[in-house]
């Protein structure tokens, strides 16, 4: 069933249906309410403390038929309706497929513009690596990168995790060239990644 309803959500925000994809959501068991209506999303997301009383869901992809390779963050990041560009990102624990000029290679802060040059390159693949979105100009004391490999969490704690870094208005984490694992989207997210990868599912029914 849950299968199903994540197809119709993906169909009808296609048709621009964005409330129906709403309380196809909602069907899920997500309380969407307060909800404040928004235009397409182009990578600006309110401040996590602005939207605290709204739900924020987790999603995991790994269906070998909904993407060439694991992962495509700038595709990734298309899906969800954000631009790399509009946020600072801490990255750690990162594992590619080729070595490149400039950031991200080793933990640490990139800012939007040069995360989004990064992702120009052809065919990058992330094998492993963690993601975590800041507002531009926003950095927190990091003590403990946030890390992929070897972190049980997103399988334990699903229904409770959050972002590992606090502040971060999301994450994206890159698992071992298998999976794609979102980390504390909103609805509206969830709603235009579904639009492209209906074989995304709630991370809580994976654990």
């Amino acid at each position: 069933m849950r299968w199903q309803t994540t197809k119709i959500a993906a169909a009808t925000i296609r048709n621009g249906a964005t409330s129906h994809a709403r309380t196809i959501i909602s069907s899920m068991g997500f309380n969407l309410l307060p909800y404040v209506r928004c235009k397409p999303i182009r990578g600006k997301v309110a401040p996590r403390s602005s939207i605290s009383f709204q739900t924020v869901m987790n999603l995991l992809l790994e269906s070998t038929n909904a993407v060439p390779y694991f992962t495509d963050v700038g595709g990734t990041l298309r899906a969800l309706g954000v631009d790399a560009s509009e946020f600072d990102w801490y990255v750690s624990d990162i594992e590619t497929n080729v070595i490149f000029d400039g950031p991200p290679q080793t933990d640490g802060w990139v800012t939007g513009p040069e995360l989004a040059r990064c992702l120009m390159y052809s065919n990058l693949q992330f094998i492993w690596g963690v993601f975590n979105a800041f507002p531009r100009g926003k950095r927190v004391e990091v003590l403990r990168p946030p890390a992929a490999d070897g972190n049980t969490r997103f399988w334990r704690d699903a229904d409770a995790l959050t972002p590992q870094l606090e502040g971060a208005l999301f994450e994206l984490v890159c698992w071992d060239s298998a999976a794609t694992i979102l980390v504390g989207i909103t609805p509206e997210q969830a709603a235009h990644y579904m639009a492209t990868h209906p074989e995304a599912k709630l991370l809580r029914d994976a654990a």
